[in-house]
């Protein structure tokens, strides 16, 4: 579904629980659909370029607060205030940013990587719908208009359109079973929907909150985006007074902890977990785990004379290099043995859910309930359901035994259909009593052990495009559309609506920014630091190499570390160690401003206090990050004009 097709997942909590009787009306109208355009043609270019300078940053629910805002103060002008439903619209499928091309350039990235060298892959062997051979111009020209990128493209649209009817057709299933037949509580989703209605009331004093911040974040964001951006487009030389995505202080802590690093993102937008996330444990363990490997761990190693990276690490090492190079040279096991323990510990002591999820799934009987009786509107239909496991089931797996026809067959049926559907009954559940889908089931690296177990020699199938989407999303928009009288009809059409829309104009945006500058370079810094670790992180399993593919140290962090979350089950400390195991593979800058964002919530507490802070955080950041957004469209608007000027001159 995209970005966005999950956008009923609203990241903060508000106000009471807010329910909206009468009939169910559409919420899709000629407002509802602006917002959408509003939304797609405003916020997706600051989007894809926070994407290309920040690590950790983003607009976050600034588009959804603010769009609302903007479009409840134009309906009250015009004397036609918003309905509930067109609210409960713009705040989800109505409200969409396009995530751009940017996976696409990254395929061509791995191509023409040295990495693939390092770890003995023939780029040769990449099969054709992954990406352009290296041979290919399109690296050099920078564009996605050329031929080579035709089948590439084609796959990629089929692979979307399956991953929605699938994440649909599984959403439909788990409504059946969770929202009508067990007619779970769903606490979260009641507590957005207050959220929504409360955005849309147009209190006064949460917008000057919101433009106050706004504010704020845009002359910050003048200084961090607008100011390089058009000094370099017009002198060539940028003027860039704060350094993106960090301030690099590991020279400073050299000389007493060798091969240590530290140093402080620099999007304001960073603080955000810190203030939302509820686990206060959780956050705190994020910025420990940091700590823990870019402060002692990896000095220590060096310190002691183990593994390659203390081998590897030279005097002059930047941030960059250690995060990357250590990843390689000692934290690949370690973190693949930590995601087992992440993944499995929790589902052991949740699996009751799991088991009686499966149980309900053949005794609730909701076909037998008449449509007068049910809450949530009429069921889909048969012709619907079918068409969607068609093209989303069945579909997908057509499309892998296209592209790799002696693929075997009951491995696709496994990953494709079995697995999502437990993942459904699983992971639905979980959100309809708890309000989120921790406990689920969840098996960490399905995919790797998947293709591994399924014996396949050839190197195609690395690259094969599984992707089914098990619905959990489009289950929490169902309950939304319930809470706030929407039908699920236009709800779905809006979302398929934004869904092609946000194709279009993400290709368009990720063509202008990919033609203004290489993707990475100094002007797009992020992806020449994260793509890196992300080509390790496929090459090992690809290859599974001895120098750096060790089963036995996986082991040993992997029971190491369950034990210790086993242990920190009985004293109520799970959030604390999952916590940690999310740092150890977030660079410190991150965890710097994630820390901060808990700080600033705690002074806030003192200061406003708690049901003040809780009321108005997400507005805040809304501001912050509507301001920091502003800026780099402006900065992003002049660049992209200067450069076409430029180039029009010769």
């Amino acid at each position: 579904m995209g970005d966005k097709g999950e956008a009923g997942q609203i990241r903060f909590v508000i106000g009471e629980t807010v329910e909206v009787k009468g009939e169910f009306k559409s919420g899709l109208t000629w407002r509802s659909f602006t917002a959408l355009l509003y939304s797609l043609l405003i916020f997706s270019p600051a989007a894809i370029y926070l994407n290309l300078v920040t690590i950790g940053g983003g607009l976050g629910s600034a588009v959804e607060v603010t769009t609302l805002f903007l479009f409840s103060e134009l309906a009250a002008f015009s004397g036609n205030p918003i309905t509930p439903q067109e609210a409960a619209m713009i705040f989800g499928p109505a409200t969409r940013v396009a995530g751009g091309f940017l996976d696409l350039i990254y395929r061509l990235y791995f191509v023409h990587s040295p990495l693939l060298i390092q770890f003995g892959i023939d780029p040769k062997e990449i099969p054709w719908w992954f990406s352009p051979p290296r041979t290919s111009p399109v690296w050099d020209l920078r564009t996605f208009i050329h031929p080579d990128w035709l089948p590439i493209i084609l796959v990629n649209v089929i692979v979307h359109v399956t991953s929605l009817a699938s994440g649909i057709f599984f959403g439909l299933l788990a409504r059946e079973l969770f929202i009508e037949g067990e007619r779970l509580p769903f606490p979260m989703q009641q507590i957005i929907v207050s959220a929504i209605i409360t955005f849309s009331r147009r209190e006064k004093r949460l917008f000057h909150v919101l433009s106050s911040c706004a504010m704020l974040g845009l002359i910050y964001g003048f200084i961090l985006y607008t100011l390089p951006q058009v000094s370099g487009a017009l002198s060539g030389i940028p003027i860039d007074p704060i350094p993106k995505p960090w301030v690099d202080l590991t020279g400073l802590i050299e000389p007493y902890l060798p091969g240590a690093s530290f140093g402080i993102a620099t999007s304001l937008t960073g603080i955000s977990a810190g203030m939302m996330i509820p686990q206060e444990q959780l956050v705190i363990g994020i910025f420990v785990g940091s700590v823990l490997r870019f402060l002692v761990i990896n000095p220590l190693l060096i310190k002691l004379g183990i593994s390659e990276w203390a081998g590897f690490w030279k005097p002059g090492m930047n941030l960059t290099q250690i995060y990357q190079y250590s990843q390689l040279y000692f934290w690949l096991n370690p973190l693949i043995g930590v995601g087992f323990a992440v993944g499995i510990v929790p589902f052991i002591f949740k699996g009751r859910v799991f088991i009686n999820s499966l149980i309900s799934a053949f005794q609730i009987p909701v076909a037998r309930r008449r449509v007068e009786q049910r809450i949530s509107g009429p069921p889909a239909g048969a012709f619907w359901i079918a068409l969607l496991f068609a093209l989303g089931i069945i579909g997908s797996i057509a499309l892998d035994l296209f592209l790799i026809p002696d693929f075997p067959l009951w491995v696709l049926i496994l990953y494709e259909f079995v697995m999502p559907f437990l993942i459904t009954l699983s992971a639905g559940r979980m959100v309809g009593l708890t309000g989120t889908t921790a406990g689920s089931l969840s098996i960490p690296y399905f995919h790797q052990i998947t293709i591994i177990a399924s014996g396949y020699p050839k190197i195609s199938a690395w690259f094969l495009p599984l992707k089914v989407d098990p619905g959990t999303g489009w289950l929490i928009n169902f309950k939304i559309c319930q809470l706030t009288r929407t039908t699920l009809r236009s709800w779905i059409i809006c979302g398929v609506a934004g869904w092609i829309l946000s194709f279009i104009i993400g290709f368009a945006f990720t063509e202008i920014f990919w033609r203004a500058a290489p993707i990475p370079s100094g002007m797009y810094p992020v992806p020449a630091i994260m793509w890196p670790i992300q080509i390790m992180n496929t090459c090992v399993w690809i290859t599974r190499p001895q120098r750096f593919f060790d089963p036995a140290a996986i082991a040993y962090w992997g029971v190491g570390f369950g034990l210790l979350m086993a242990l920190s089950h009985y004293t109520n400390m799970l959030y604390f160690m999952i916590g940690i195991a999310a740092g150890l593979s977030t660079p410190i800058p991150g965890a710097v401003l994630i820390l901060a964002g808990l700080i600033i919530k705690r002074i806030m507490y003192l200061q406003m206090g708690r049901q003040w802070t809780l009321r108005h955080r997400a507005i805040i950041l809304a501001g912050i990050a509507l301001g920091e957004g502003l800026a780099s469209i402006l900065g992003t608007s002049i660049m992209i004009i200067a450069k076409g000027i430029s180039s029009r001159a010769y």
